[in-house]
């Protein structure tokens, strides 16, 4: 027999609704099983022999490529060599030279902010503030 998740929540609330007038633990075994079978019997009526709600499915999926290039693949056979099911952005940011991503971003907007000013930034400036005066730069 398959307990579905409303025949759980039915027996739950008719059990805390029995507990409330103490009675005797044959009428609680009884008014929780009733419940629970009244749910499974509208649920057969819905849908007799329906499949379960959730089904898990590989494909379609994002993947992520190098550069933190991303994109939504039909079949495991369209994803190209070197992406996966993950941004590696732990990897990224230890070839920057970075401990954390945190660190990483600021790196990165440190970098911009050189190639576009010809000047390092202020090293107290966060990277928000950094990519803030390089959108307001002419």
């Amino acid at each position: 027999m398959k307990i579905s998740v409303a025949m759980v929540e039915a027996g739950i609330f008719a059990l805390d609704n029995i507990q409330r007038t103490k009675q005797s633990a044959e009428a609680v075994v009884t008014a929780v099983f009733s419940a629970m079978d009244a749910v499974r019997a509208r649920e057969d009526v819905k849908a007799p022999g329906a499949a379960p709600v959730y089904v898990h499915q590989e494909y379609p999926a994002m993947r992520y490529g190098p550069d933190g290039a991303r994109q939504v693949f039909k079949r495991a056979e369209d994803v190209p060599e070197g992406w996966g099911d993950r941004p590696d952005f732990a990897t990224a940011a230890k070839e920057a030279g970075a401990d954390t991503v945190g660190d990483l971003v600021l790196i990165e907007a440190r970098a911009a902010y050189l190639a576009k000013f010809g000047k390092a930034a202020h090293h107290k400036q966060s990277a928000e503030k950094i990519r803030a005066l390089i959108a307001e730069a002419p």
